[in-house]
Parts: C-alpha cells; sequence; structure tokens
C-alpha cells in the first residue's frame, strides 16, 4: 500500500495577492500619517516664527518708545519734546518719531520707525540709514492716545501709543486662504485689506504708556 505524502509547504496566489493588499492598505495609512503630521509640523512651525517675528519686533519698540522725552538732567536747557511726529488719526500711521537725551552722550537722539512697504520690513533709524528690525511684515500702525485712552487730536497730548503689526509667514499653505480684513481697535478703515492669498497671518496690538510724556 502507497501513502502519497504532500510536503508543498508555499503560500496560493490568492494568499499572495491578499497579504500583499493587506500590506500595501498598512503602508499607505501610515504614509497618509506621516504626511498629515508633516504638513501639521510645518504650518505649526511657520505660526511659531510669526510669533517671535512679532514679539521680538514689538519689545524693541516698547522699548524705546518708554524713552520718548526721557531727560536725565532736565536743568542743562537741551529738553526733548518727546514724539516729533505722528498722523493723530484714528486709523493711526506706518510711522512714528520720538526723542530723548541719552544717557551715555548727553545728546538729542532722535528714532523713527517706519514700514517698508516694498520690503515688507520694519524699519528703525537713529542717524544715516534706515536698518529693519523685522522682515515678513505686511502692516505697522501707530496711535497716539491721550488721558483718556482714546486717539489725541494734538501731539502734545499723546501720553500713550498703540502698535499694531501683522507678520505674514515666510511660506505658502495651499490649504489656507487668508480674506481676513486687519484693523486696529480704533480704525475705521483696514490697515490690511484681504490678501485672499495662501500666506498665514498673525496680528499683535499693545499699547505703550511714554512714562517721561506723562510727567508733570
Amino acid at each position: 500500500m502507497q501513502v502519497k505524502i504532500n510536503n508543498s509547504n508555499g503560500f496560493t496566489l490568492l494568499e499572495i495577492l491578499i497579504a500583499l493588499a493587506i500590506s500595501l492598505t498598512v503602508i499607505g495609512a501610515a504614509y497618509s500619517t506621516f504626511l498629515s503630521q508633516q504638513k501639521s509640523y510645518i504650518v505649526q512651525e511657520e505660526i511659531v516664527g510669526m510669533q517671535q517675528n512679532l514679539r521680538a519686533a514689538m519689545f524693541i519698540m516698547q522699548k524705546e518708545l518708554r524713552m520718548a522725552k526721557y531727560d536725565p538732567s532736565p536743568n542743562t536747557g537741551n529738553s526733548p519734546v518727546g514724539i516729533i511726529s505722528l498722523s493723530l488719526n484714528q486709523d493711526g500711521d506706518n510711522q512714528i518719531s520720538f526723542d530723548y537725551i541719552s544717557d551715555t552722550t548727553g545728546s538729542l537722539e532722535t528714532i523713527t520707525y517706519s514700514f517698508d512697504a516694498a520690503g515688507h520690513e520694519i524699519e528703525r533709524q537713529t542717524t544715516g540709514s534706515p536698518n529693519p528690525i523685522a522682515d515678513n511684515i505686511d502692516a505697522l500702525n501707530f496711535v497716539g492716545l491721550n488721558s483718556n485712552g482714546v486717539p489725541a487730536t494734538a501731539l502734545s497730548e499723546v501720553v500713550s501709543i498703540q502698535i499694531t503689526i501683522v507678520a505674514k509667514a515666510d511660506r505658502d499653505d495651499i490649504n489656507h486662504t487668508d480674506a481676513t480684513s486687519y484693523t486696529n481697535p480704533f480704525s475705521t478703515t483696514a490697515i490690511l485689506a484681504p490678501q485672499n492669498d495662501h500666506r498665514r497671518r498673525r496680528m499683535l496690538t499693545t499699547k505703550v504708556k511714554c512714562r517721561n510724556i506723562s510727567l508733570p
């Protein structure tokens, strides 16, 4: 009597196709998850970059605007006037100039902050050519406020400055469209009209008390 023994240990074509389909499904799901996380990481990286850019520019301007009309030796006759130039309306201005007396040199120094629309930069100027302090900026806005916290009608009334900055991401996000109209808290018109592009933007507003100006 003969016994036939089947020693075949291979897979059938159907089993191979099923295993291949399952493997491709798992790989596809893993790749889709990776792409989603990568996109999320890039977006968060752009947002962090914008926020750091905003805060750095705001820190510099806040620090120096507080020095407006500072005079460590008021009896010398070389008294600073504080805010020198600023368009006084509730929509604000994209440039401000102010002066103070330097502690190191004892001389009158004037600082001007302005917005370079062509270069999308905030510029700082004392003497000579202006120097950029922040890039990827779409709007810079100053409003002079009086002691009641509303827009002043004369430079002599200004005791604080409201600063508003709109920054944009360095790269496009094809999944995002910015149709926002950006205004400062007092504005009747947009300081930045809807751009309808794929750049993400962030706006930051703060109020700086010019402590030397408010002194009697």
